[in-house]
């Protein structure tokens, strides 16, 4: 999205997780001597913070390519073209760095697999990317090969829109629990898969205006009055009971606490303000996702 289009709650709500994933990696590098005081960070940092990068990055792809792609003036190679040049710059140094560092092992087919930005989507195991962080950003580009084609699918049957994008969103569910070993539909795929296409769906219930965050903040309210409520519940679970006793599988809450943590910051006055100071933006701007 431009400048002037940007949500700035969204944008501090990423900056913070990228901090969190962030104390994750490194805690698991070098055993931070804080491993007590965030343990929370340190156990769950790495799912909250890929669950809700996938989902914002369906969110505002959708709010600012779904119009040209259904009408057709979104041409693949300047919508691939975009999303490679704000990222693979820096995935590509940091995958040659660690090949420098004489820290991995190099093979071939890992080197071709890693560069080619396919290592998540085809060999899994030994053929991660050599910088093992940004497996994500595979699989990102493997959501945004699949959100053009389903744009270009609804540019001939506009209906089909939102029925393919919750497809897209229940194959990666499956996939989760599958885990099946089929390159480009592993279970790190079907994570990708899940929550980039639920951010489309809560983009769906959004009319996105131009610098009217004050509309859309009213809008989600009224849409997602369930939001704020659902939030606290889990919270309080979660501090009574530790939020990896609650039933079920903590995936699944996971997905569910990242999609109410979106709609709050974009409905609560307050949250949106707090997400949207300086320091926040910088952070986000300054990062690898910056869409």
């Amino acid at each position: 999205m431009t400048k002037d289009e940007r949500i700035a709650s969204l944008d501090g709500l990423r900056a913070i997780f990228g901090i969190g994933i962030v104390i994750y990696h490194v805690n698991s590098l070098f055993d931070s001597a804080f491993s007590l005081f965030l343990s929370a960070i340190y156990e769950y940092g790495g799912y909250f913070g890929n669950y809700i990068f996938f989902m914002i990055s369906g969110l505002l792809i959708s709010l600012r390519y779904k119009n040209r792609l259904l009408d057709g003036t979104c041409p693949f190679h300047l919508f691939i073209w975009k999303r490679l040049g704000r990222l693979y710059s820096i995935y590509a140094l940091s995958n040659f760095a660690m090949i420098l560092s004489g820290s991995v092992l190099v093979t071939c087919k890992r080197t071709c697999t890693t560069f080619l930005m396919i290592a998540s989507g085809w060999f899994y195991g030994g053929d991660t990317p050599y910088n093992f962080p940004a497996w994500f950003l595979c699989i990102l580009m493997i959501c945004y090969i699949l959100y053009y084609l389903v744009g270009k699918i609804s540019s001939k049957f506009p209906a089909a829109y939102p029925f393919l994008c919750l497809a897209l969103c229940l194959w990666g569910v499956v996939l989760e629990v599958m885990n099946w070993n089929i390159p480009f539909q592993y279970r790190i795929c079907g994570e990708g898969y899940l929550n980039f296409f639920l951010g489309i769906l809560l983009a769906e219930r959004f009319e996105f205006t131009k610098n009217k965050a004050i509309e859309l903040q009213r809008k989600s309210y009224v849409m997602f009055p369930f939001c704020r409520p659902f939030l606290y519940i889990t919270f309080a679970l979660a501090f009574l009971i530790g939020l990896s006793d609650l039933p079920g599988d903590l995936r699944w809450w996971i997905t569910l606490i990242c999609a109410g943590l979106i709609m709050v910051s974009l409905s609560d006055g307050m949250f949106a303000q707090f997400l949207s100071i300086r320091i926040f933006q910088i952070l986000d701007k300054s990062s690898l996702f910056y869409i």
